[in-house]
C-alpha cells in the first residue's frame, strides 16, 4: 500500500510513530512535511520531503504556503493509495490535492488535539465547524487519540455520528520503549512527585509549590520538560523554593526510564481556563501511558478523561486544582502507604491498557479497504452547530 503522509511541523514524536509503525507492517511511505520556525527537525523520517515554512498563527500566510505546495502534494497523490493527513488544515490540501482525481486516493485524517475557535459559541466557530464538516464528508477515515474527542465533539459536537473512525491512543511503543528499571520499593523518606513534558499550568505551580513549602521536606517536587506560556520563567522561580527542582528538558524515549524511576507520583494535571467548550478535558497526557508503562502512581485533574482510567483502576489520587485549598488538603493527607497501594494496582491492569498492541494493523487494514467502505450516506443527516 502507497500512503503519502502530509505533516503541518517536523519531528513530531507522534507522526513519526505513527509512520514507523505502517512502515513496519510493509506500507510503501512518502512524507511531506511543512517546518516551522523554532520547531524540531528530523533525521530519522526517511524521504521526507519539506514543502516550506508555515507562519504561527498567521492564517492567510499559512493559506499562501499551503496553496503553493499543492502541485508536489496532487503528484504524490496520483502515486498513492491513501493520503494521510495530519490536522484539519493538511487535510483541507489534501482535498484539493485529488480533486478530479481518477481514480482518486482515500483520505485519512488523524486528530491529536481541536483547536479553541472549532468549539467555541461564535459566529466564527459555527462555520468552522461546517467547513470541517465538508471536509469529513465522503470517504475520509478519522483518526483520533481520544475517544472524547470522537464522541464528545465529532458525534456529538458536529453530529457526525456515522463517521468512520479508530481510536489510537498516545500509548507507549514496546518495541522502542525501554523496560522500568528495577526499583526499591521505599518505606520511607521524601514523596517524590514528578511533572514532565510542557509546563504551563499557572494552577499546577501554585498547587506544588504550596505542597513543597508546607510539607517542610515530606514532599520533593522534580520539574522535566519545556517551560512555556506564563511558566517560561520556570528556572528562576525554583531558586528560591529547597523542596523543589528543575532538571532540563529530557529525550523520549532513552530518558523515560530513570525518570519514571526517580519518582513516586507523576503530575499528570492540567486545568486551562483559556479553551472554551473544555475540549481540553478530553485529550488524554502522554504521561497517563508512560506513567502507566513505569508503574507510577498519577495524580490527575478531575473532570478530565485521562483520569477516568486513573478512578477505574485505582492507580492514585483525583483532585481539582481548581479549588487550591481543598487539593492541598488532599495532599496532606497521603503517606507512604497510599503511594504502595497504588503501585500494587499496577499488576492488576494489562499491558495494553498503556502500551501499543494491534492498533496499527487496524488501521493498515482499514485504509486498505475499498474507498465506498469509508463512504458516509449521502443522506446522513447533521445536527446544527
Amino acid at each position: 500500500m502507497r500512503i503519502t503522509f502530509l505533516l503541518p511541523t517536523i519531528g513530531h514524536p507522534r507522526h513519526r510513530k505513527r509512520i514507523r509503525a505502517l512502515r513496519r507492517l510493509g506500507a510503501d511511505t512518502t512524507v511531506l512535511a511543512f517546518s516551522r520556525e523554532g520547531h524540531l527537525r528530523d533525521d530519522e523520517t526517511p524521504g521526507l520531503q519539506v514543502l516550506g515554512e508555515i507562519a504561527h498563527e498567521e492564517v492567510w500566510r499559512r493559506s499562501t504556503t499551503l496553496l503553493r505546495a499543492l502541485p508536489v502534494v496532487r503528484e504524490a497523490a496520483r502515486r498513492s493509495d491513501v493520503l494521510y493527513a495530519f490536522g484539519q488544515d493538511q487535510l483541507a490540501l489534501a482535498r484539493l490535492a485529488v480533486a478530479g482525481l481518477r481514480p482518486a486516493p482515500r483520505l485519512a485524517v488523524e486528530i491529536g488535539d481541536l483547536h479553541p475557535q472549532l468549539v467555541g459559541e461564535s459566529p466564527a466557530a459555527a462555520v468552522g465547524r461546517g467547513f470541517e464538516r465538508l471536509l469529513l464528508r465522503g470517504n475520509v477515515l478519522l483518526v483520533s487519540t481520544s475517544p472524547g474527542f470522537v464522541e464528545k465533539y465529532y458525534q456529538d459536537r458536529l453530529g457526525m455520528r456515522d463517521l468512520p473512525s479508530l481510536v489510537i491512543e498516545n500509548k507507549v511503543d514496546p518495541d522502542v520503549t525501554p523496560k522500568p528499571l528495577a526499583r526499591a520499593r521505599e518505606a520511607r523518606g521524601p514523596i517524590r512527585i514528578g511533572w514532565f513534558g510542557m509546563l504551563r499550568c499557572e494552577r499546577s505551580w501554585q498547587l506544588l509549590r504550596r505542597v513543597a513549602r508546607e510539607g517542610d521536606g515530606r514532599f520533593q517536587v522534580v520539574l522535566r520538560g519545556v517551560p512555556t506560556d506564563r511558566l517560561a520563567d520556570i528556572p528562576e522561580r525554583v531558586r528560591d523554593e529547597p523542596h523543589i527542582r528543575y532538571e532540563g528538558s529530557y529525550s523520549v524515549p532513552d530518558d523515560l526510564p530513570e525518570m519514571y524511576g526517580d519518582v513516586d507520583l507523576c503530575w499528570m494535571v492540567h486545568h486551562d481556563t483559556q479553551r472554551p467548550y473544555e475540549s481540553w478535558r478530553w485529550a488524554r497526557s502522554n504521561r497517563l501511558y508512560q506513567a502507566g508503562w513505569y508503574g507510577t502512581p498519577m495524580v490527575g485533574q478531575v473532570g478530565k478523561d485521562d483520569s477516568t482510567v486513573l478512578a477505574e483502576h485505582g492507580l492514585g489520587m483525583t483532585l481539582d486544582v481548581a479549588d487550591l485549598e481543598r487539593s492541598a488538603e488532599a495532599f496532606r493527607a497521603i503517606d507512604r502507604e497510599d503511594v504502595l497501594r497504588w503501585r500494587r494496582r499496577f499488576a492488576a491492569v494489562p499491558e495494553s491498557q498503556f502500551a501499543l498492541s494491534h492498533e496499527h494493523e487496524s488501521l493498515l487494514s482499514l485504509l486498505g479497504k475499498p474507498a465506498e467502505a469509508f463512504r458516509a450516506p449521502a443522506d446522513l443527516a447533521f445536527e446544527p452547530a
